[in-house]
């Protein structure tokens, strides 16, 4: 899965379409993991499609900050699924 994901991320760094392709395959497997809802909050899409497009413009700090709204969001989400780990 790691390898795919990173095969992934570098076909978004080049090509639009891969950027949303990829979005949606992560998305999709937070759902067969039980780690979100089927439908995401249109708040999460939007974060998750602002990454793609500082991704695609290159442009690192936007892509740092929407990146860090992410993982945030999702600590904050799954916060129950790790115990004392989070």
């Amino acid at each position: 899965m790691a390898q795919l994901r990173s095969l992934a991320e570098l076909r978004a760094a080049f090509e639009p379409e891969a950027a949303a392709l990829a979005v949606t395959e992560i998305l999709r497997g937070r759902v067969r993991h039980h780690m979100t809802t089927p439908v995401p909050a249109e708040a999460a899409l939007e974060r998750h499609m602002a990454l793609a497009r500082a991704i695609q413009k290159r442009e690192p700090d936007a892509a740092r900050a929407s990146a860090r709204q992410i993982v945030d969001q999702s600590i904050l989400e799954s916060r129950h699924l790790w115990g004392d780990l989070a």
